[in-house]
């Protein structure tokens, strides 16, 4: 069996963790990524990113990527009743934040244009495992009662043993990783 020991193992390489993913590159980590479906898709479907997110994606240095994707600038927000009157209008382009606007993308480019970034950094050590299903899981307190091994089966049916130091779960509410963590 293979073993890999990587700082961080992240499960769920939808709109969170593939941001996760992306957002490390260029910080000297070794990553290991698990997704257990074979499609880009994320179940999240979060089409609208804040000016907090926005923030966090320029201090990261992937928010030209989602502009580069599509991602449309929103300097507010309209509520509007079932006959098109308007309610409210909430405009965020006067408040004192260094990116006071939200961005728009379709949610399926938002993981998809994350996880590429991770994925074609050269100089990233980063490991893409999908689909894969975490099969024996372990913690102890090491990890502070976190994941300190993981079994899993790749596509090619090689048996695959993770050992990170640290764990970060964005693979939704039924994740056997975030149940032990």
């Amino acid at each position: 069996m293979k073993t890999l020991h990587p700082d961080i193992l992240i499960a769920g390489a939808g709109i969170a963790g593939a941001t996760v993913a992306a957002g490390l590159r260029g910080r000297g980590y070794s990553v290991v990524h698990l997704e257990a479906s074979e499609q880009p898709l994320d179940s999240a479907r979060g089409d609208h990113l804040g000016p907090r997110v926005v923030e966090t994606l320029a201090k990261w240095n992937i928010l030209d990527a989602f502009f580069a994707a599509g991602a449309e600038k929103r300097l507010g927000a309209k509520w509007l009743t079932a006959d098109g009157d308007l309610v409210m209008h909430s405009s965020i382009d006067d408040l004192p934040l260094p990116h006071p606007y939200y961005i728009v993308l379709n949610h399926d480019l938002i993981a998809i244009t994350a996880l590429d970034l991770a994925v074609k950094d050269a100089a990233y050590d980063y490991t893409l495992f999908r689909p894969v299903a975490a099969r024996d899981i372990t913690t102890g307190a090491e990890a502070h009662g976190g994941v300190t091994d993981v079994t899993i089966k790749t596509p090619e049916g090689e048996s695959v043993s993770i050992q990170p130091r640290m764990t970060i779960a964005c693979d939704g509410r039924s994740s056997k990783i975030r149940a032990r963590v």
